[in-house]
């Protein structure tokens, strides 16, 4: 069951969520951009779901909260997870592709971007644990899989610069103790 239930419904109450963030004092948000809501198929852009995105930016901006956007938080479009997630052949091509729509689309009010959450933790727990999806314990998968969203960041990160020089680009990752 790869539909996720309403939770807080955020989606839908981000106005009110900014609102109390404002209230508690924060000066800064990162969220998730989902790539499965804007790319549902293939070169197929949904401009419903990139209006509620730009929608977001513009709520935080109106606030004074500046907005950290993450491209890629584990979650694929099931077109390229049928295909090999990560390890499809075209991975950093395609989301490379994804990145230069989303930039283009809601770039001009973000001034920071978070290409990849905590890749080594989700290819860790894929293809050295197990544990999830594809939960392939292959240490050679981990390796292509790790590479494989190092040339996707590169390549991001590239593009994202080339459209906003100005741009402060980087991962998310995590630190153990």
């Amino acid at each position: 069951n790869y539909i996720s239930g309403k939770a807080v419904d955020h989606y839908h109450r981000y106005e009110e969520d900014f609102d109390k963030a404002k209230e508690l004092g924060h000066t800064a948000h990162r969220f998730s951009i989902e790539w499965s809501r804007i790319e549902p198929e293939e070169s197929h852009w949904n401009e419903e779901a990139l209006q509620h995105y730009r929608g977001v930016i513009q709520s935080l901006r109106a606030k004074n909260i500046e907005p950290f956007v993450t491209l890629w938080h584990w979650t694929l479009p099931l077109w390229i997870a049928k295909r090999g997630g990560i390890l499809a052949p075209d991975f950093p091509e395609v989301f490379d592709r994804y990145t230069k729509k989303i930039v283009e689309t809601i770039g001009p009010d973000v001034q920071f971007w978070i290409t990849l959450n905590e890749p080594d933790v989700v290819t860790s727990h894929a293809y050295l644990k197990a544990a999830w999806p594809p939960q392939e314990k292959n240490f050679f998968s981990f390796l292509r899989a790790n590479f494989a969203l190092l040339k996707a960041h590169r390549k991001s990160y590239r593009t994202i610069k080339s459209i906003f020089p100005e741009a402060m680009v980087g991962i998310a990752k995590h630190q153990v103790s």
